[in-house]
């Protein structure tokens, strides 16, 4: 599903799946053999310049230039040909294997950004993306046939004493093992997460490892990984029986332990980049919130004391008396007319059909997340006020005595509001703004 990240930056398409083979030399039909070296698109042989044991074993492939657009690649990622749409500022390269032993080998996509913000290549940040230039660079890659095994590992170890638990840290919702052979002066760290915050989407705990050289003496240097992969089951029964009796697509990501702290905040943003590049499937939230504060947050929950619940309830009733949660319209079209499927929809069919079919679409929808984001709204409320201030706001209104507070504490009541809501509203705009692209494309 297309999203309204940056990640999803939606432009002019650049169509590379059957020009990649044509152009690179490369057919469907061409024979090769088990030794023929993979192409690698997106990647200038210069990069391989001072690692001579890439040149023999990758061929550069076709080099695409503009490395700084957004521009999407659209392409088939064989061999189960679901569709795949990448902006070209955030690809590192593309690796596809002989055609004929592609059946064995999956195709590879291979993504770069910095974060906190998931920037995309620049002129300006070129550097930042060199090989350990900065330890704000995530790698994505997404490919490859896969179980997901990682938590059995892991699991298999602590059973056998090769990993012991060395540390709980609560507040990530990880628990932390290690080898006590190992005498590096960083240890490999493993970490699993608490059930209860987080799984993989096919259900599974969710492992981190972060591995070290025996070199490396700087524990914000270690390179964390995780490997999961999305269920073959998302895809249509015809795309399933292209996988072979193989669990489903192979996802891995790596980033620095320096972010280990952002681990829940990185996985979701891979989630919905992945969900903006698969075209043919839409990744279902996660079955367990990404929200440290989610038992605090549970959908339509009301507090449990008496107090807290007559609370929320005169917040509720205060936000549908002053129309409060109606800003979830401007919101959304604020959003939406803010990113780059957006753009692309008015350079198809001009400024005035975007905006009337996405205010349309939008419109549409709303209902089916108006009373979420008013709920919401009112938890945020009660959190500053008490039920007899929020009565006298509601009946009062400017007249009211608490007017001045209800005034002052609107900052800290939108903060409060983005934590709980954001999800709610990125899903929103995403839902509205993919159905918005369909029918502005043509795509299906």
């Amino acid at each position: 599903m297309l999203r309204v990240f940056s990640i999803a930056s939606l432009a002019t398409f650049f169509v590379v799946s059957t020009a990649y083979a044509s152009q690179s030399g490369l057919s469907e039909g061409e024979s090769c053999n088990s030794d023929q070296p993979p192409d690698y698109y997106f990647v200038p042989e210069e990069k391989f310049a001072k690692k001579p044991f890439l040149i023999k074993t990758q061929r550069p492939g076709q080099v695409i230039e503009d490395r700084y657009s957004s521009n999407l690649a659209l392409f088939d990622l064989r061999p189960i040909n679901t569709k795949v749409a990448v902006p070209r500022n955030y690809l590192q390269s593309i690796h596809r294997n002989c055609a004929r032993i592609a059946h064995q080998y999956w195709d590879l996509v291979f993504l770069e950004a910095l974060w906190p913000e998931f920037s995309p290549r620049t002129l300006k940040n070129e550097a930042l993306f060199a090989e350990g230039a900065s330890l704000d660079l995530i790698k994505v890659r997404v490919g490859s046939l896969s179980h997901e095994a990682a938590h059995v590992k892991l699991q298999d170890e602590i059973k056998e004493g090769k990993l012991v638990e060395t540390a709980n840290h609560p507040s990530l919702g990880l628990k932390e093992y290690r080898d006590p052979k190992r005498k590096e002066p960083v240890f490999p760290s493993f970490y699993i997460a608490d059930s209860d915050r987080i799984l993989t989407p096919n259900g599974n705990p969710f492992v981190i490892g972060c591995y070290s050289n025996w070199w490396e003496k700087v524990e914000d240097a270690v390179l964390c990984e995780v490997t999961f992969i999305l269920p073959h089951t998302l895809w249509n029964k015809e795309r399933q029986s292209l996988f072979g009796g193989v669990q489903g697509l192979g996802i891995n990501y790596w980033f620095y332990k320096k972010n280990l702290a952002s681990w829940k905040l990185i996985h979701q943003k891979i989630l919905r980049i992945v969900d903006d590049m698969l075209l043919d499937i839409q990744i279902p939230p996660s079955s367990k919130s990404l929200n440290p504060d989610a038992t605090h947050n549970a959908v339509l929950a009301e507090p449990t004391t008496t107090l807290d619940s007559k609370t929320y309830h005169v917040a509720l009733s205060m936000i549908k008396t002053l129309h409060l949660g109606n800003n979830l319209e401007t919101m959304s079209y604020r959003v939406a007319s803010a990113s780059q499927t957006y753009l692309m929809v008015v350079k198809k069919v001009g400024d005035s059909t975007a905006q009337s079919l996405t205010k349309d679409e939008l419109k549409r929808l709303q209902p089916k997340h108006q009373e979420q984001w008013d709920a919401n709204l009112a938890r945020s409320y009660a959190e500053f006020f008490d039920s007899n201030e929020l009565q006298s706001i509601a009946s009062e209104k400017k007249s009211s005595k608490y007017i001045g507070k209800f005034s002052s504490m609107q900052n800290e009541v939108g903060r409060s509001m983005q934590a709980k809501s954001t999800k709610l509203l990125t899903d929103f705009v995403s839902e509205a703004m993919f159905n918005v692209f369909k029918n502005a494309n043509g795509l299906k």
